[in-house]
């Protein structure tokens, strides 16, 4: 985070506005020019109690957009970064994402527990699917209906294109169950 403010300290923008009117920054400044990975490492290394606080602040959005209390657990944060990161690299180093798996994300299974699902089972590699599940944790209602409306859009779209493979075999190749619509719950 050091270096990240010593990059910027001479640029015209909030950093510099603060080292050079404030001579400290905001932790809610510096976070819009970290790097995911950068995050991930941030939230790792903050105390067990920082977490229950983030994870806490994520439950209290979460029962304010949809009118349901859940307990995100910390665990479930940190998967959730280690999903977004993943993907996200892989998509800006032109990687073919669709059916991207990540090992090992046993801590998946508490995203499930902390929203209540029951009805998929977790595999123990994480792949598109999941990813979308946890982006429920921390979009808010609009933006996560949204992005499963926009997603149900494309796969009606492009479906009918599919010939020399089945759309269902792509689904299943990025983890979608047979029931995934009813899973993402969009009304």
């Amino acid at each position: 985070m050091s270096n990240e403010i010593k990059r910027n300290a001479n640029k015209k923008n909030a950093i510099s506005h603060y080292v050079n009117e404030h001579k400290h920054v905001p932790l809610w400044v510096l976070v819009n020019y970290l790097t995911f990975g950068e995050l991930n490492y941030f939230y790792s290394v903050c105390t067990d109690k920082i977490k229950r606080v983030i994870a806490s602040d994520f439950s209290l959005k979460y029962k304010r957009n949809y009118k349901t209390e859940i307990k995100i657990q910390p665990q479930s944060i940190e998967t959730l970064n280690i999903l977004v990161n993943y993907f996200r690299n892989s998509v800006a180093h032109d990687e073919i994402t669709y059916n991207k798996l990540i090992l090992k994300t046993k801590k998946f299974r508490l995203i499930k527990q902390d929203l209540k699902l029951n009805d998929f089972i977790v595999n123990s590699q994480s792949g598109v699917f999941e990813l979308i599940v946890a982006l429920k944790l921390v979009l808010s209602k609009k933006e996560y209906y949204d992005f499963v409306k926009q997603l149900y859009k494309l796969f009606d779209k492009y479906e009918p294109c599919f010939q020399s493979v089945s759309f269902a075999a792509i689904l299943h190749d990025m983890h979608f169950p047979k029931n995934y619509r009813a899973i993402l719950k969009v009304k």
